[in-house]
């Protein structure tokens, strides 16, 4: 009987020493697997935070532009604005306006008449 006893106690420690190997290759494949993983992780993360930074760079020179061209944009819009006043809101009609400006090109045309005569008396 104690044969039997001891052949099962070294029965059961092969046993567990080969479960044991097994185990600790398993472990040995899962800790490989996971620590590749890991890494691969972090370097997706640093490409991804140096990604967004870079994106969070454009984004804010983006906005700068969009800042200066809107203050281009609202100068040439006063500009319209004081032109518009100026040229056609003057509370003339066309017609108005093309007269007065014959009449002032009529006028115009007197005076270097005038000024003309003036230097032929003068060189006289």
């Amino acid at each position: 009987m104690l044969d039997v006893i001891k052949s099962d106690f070294i029965r059961q420690k092969e046993q567990a020493e080969l479960d044991e190997q097994t185990a600790q290759t398993e472990f040995n494949s899962f800790k490989a697997d996971t620590d590749a993983s890991v890494a691969s992780k972090n370097t997706q993360k640093d490409k991804k935070q140096s990604d967004k930074v870079a994106q969070e760079q454009e984004i804010q020179a983006n906005n700068e532009s969009l800042t200066d061209s809107q203050q281009l944009f609202d100068g040439a819009i006063s500009e319209l604005i004081q032109l518009h006043e100026a040229c056609v809101a003057t509370g003339q009609t066309y017609e108005e306006r093309v007269a007065a400006r014959e009449e002032e090109i009529a006028g115009l045309r007197e005076a270097l008449t005038i000024l003309n005569e003036e230097v032929e008396v003068k060189s006289f």
